[in-house]
């Protein structure tokens, strides 16, 4: 769900939008913004395929209740009956939620896992200077991502999160990476590597 913001108290929601793991968004623009690809639909971040990585991209319409969202992951998603399409390249449906929950559910010790969403897309472009998230340029450096053992609804199998929350090309990116018990120990540099490959579209 989106967070619905009046003009006046954009600055105070911005700040409780971007310290929650589930950013609640509104289903209507604020006056004045439109969606980023101007057609009504809202493009998310997006991976380029590669051999060895698994993707699924979900775009979502102007009215929708959810943001739009890509997943990466060197292993199969666990979701297959729930996604459009024949991996490893595939789309995720619009009424689907924001995380792949069933893959981290059962996160296996040598996987990785990339949510790269944004979660505020109805504010085009994004303000700068929001403290919450600074301003980057692609490609994303993982050394600038807040490492964490422990967060609000972790899950037994998802030991470390690394979490990067910046304004990339005039929008809002969340981005989360999931590290299994193993490649928590490896998996850093493949990480980095896969956040190369990564596209955000211009608010």
């Amino acid at each position: 769900m989106r967070c619905l913001l009046g003009s006046a108290i954009l600055v105070a929601a911005l700040s409780s939008c971007a310290t929650s793991d589930h950013a609640n968004l509104s289903a209507s623009p604020s006056p004045g913004l439109a969606p980023a690809s101007g057609t009504g639909v809202f493009a998310p971040p997006t991976f380029r395929p590669v051999d060895g990585w698994f993707t699924a991209t979900g775009s979502v319409a102007f009215a929708s209740e959810e943001i739009p969202r890509s997943w990466a992951s060197n292993l199969p998603f666990v979701e297959q009956d729930d996604l459009i399409g024949a991996a490893p390249d595939q789309l995720i449906p619009e009424s689907f939620v924001t995380d792949p929950s069933q893959t981290l559910r059962q996160l296996r010790p040598d996987q990785i896992v990339i949510v790269a969403a944004l979660d505020l897309p109805t504010m085009i472009p994004a303000p700068a200077g929001n403290p919450n998230f600074p301003d980057a340029t692609l490609p994303l450096d993982l050394s600038r991502f807040d490492g964490q053992e422990r967060w609000e609804g972790q899950l037994p199998q998802t030991t470390l999160r690394y979490r990067g929350l910046f304004r990339v090309n005039d929008q809002y990116v969340r981005v989360d990476v999931y590290f299994g018990a193993d490649a928590r120990i490896w998996g850093k540099n493949a990480t980095q590597i896969e956040l190369d490959r990564m596209f955000v579209p211009n608010g």
